[in-house]
């Protein structure tokens, strides 16, 4: 399940960081999107031990197996959508990227801007 997690925490941060403007909101949204429900689901499990005051042997195993499997579906739609938004992403963020390129090189074009080469020294005859 870690594999899965490292896995998930991968494609889903790559997907946004193509989507964040900032670094912050795109880790925030990488764990979110990954660990929220299997921490919710930790959560909640812990609750209903301490509710229930004792629960067989069985039933803790079901109920860990779940959490399992619940998490690893997670992960799966969480893998299965980054990688479908970047197949998609990527493409328009490269074009926006250059369309942004050309759209500056027209205004410094328009603005007559110096342009400075470097120029082999000439030798001295």
């Amino acid at each position: 399940m870690v594999y899965l997690d490292f896995k998930a925490m991968g494609e889903a941060g790559m997907w946004m960081s193509l989507r964040s403007l900032r670094h912050r909101t795109a880790a925030l949204g990488t764990i979110v999107r990954v660990m929220a429900l299997n921490w919710v689901a930790a959560l909640l499990l812990t609750f209903l031990v301490i509710s229930s005051r004792g629960l067989s042997e069985g039933a803790v195993a079901t109920i860990f197996a779940a959490w399992f499997v619940l998490g690893i579906v997670n992960d799966a739609i969480v893998i299965g959508r980054a990688r479908a938004e970047l197949a998609s992403g990527l493409r328009s963020c490269l074009a926006e990227n250059r369309a942004a390129d050309q759209a500056s090189d027209v205004a410094g074009a328009a603005l007559h801007l110096p342009v400075y080469t470097a120029t082999a020294p000439s030798a001295a005859p």
